[in-house]
């Protein structure tokens, strides 16, 4: 599933929405680009590709990636920024 693409593996998490494992992968950034959060589903659903904002570190990544999904949403945290604001990058709210 990886194919052509030089994904670097970043974790995993469960994703009780889909009820199944979330793989992440952080696909390298072509020059004067940015990198791309890769999250591909055990049970074969469709990956999710969206931008990482430039400043993220790994480790914040993944603290956002396995944080508990907000009360009444239908879709896990990872797939906000898409499914709830049409925004190719990744986006959550700030403190």
């Amino acid at each position: 599933m990886n194919d052509h693409r030089k994904l670097r593996p970043l974790g995993t998490a469960y994703c009780r929405q889909y009820q199944t494992l979330a793989r992440f992968y952080v696909e390298p950034a072509e020059p004067n680009n940015i990198q791309h959060l890769v999250v591909q589903y055990d049970s074969g659903r469709k990956e999710l590709r969206a931008g990482i904002p430039r400043q993220l570190t790994d480790t914040e990544l993944l603290e956002l990636l396995r944080s508990p999904a907000w009360e009444g949403m239908r879709y896990p945290v990872w797939e906000h920024s898409a499914r709830y604001f049409a925004n190719p990058m990744l986006v959550w709210p700030s403190d």
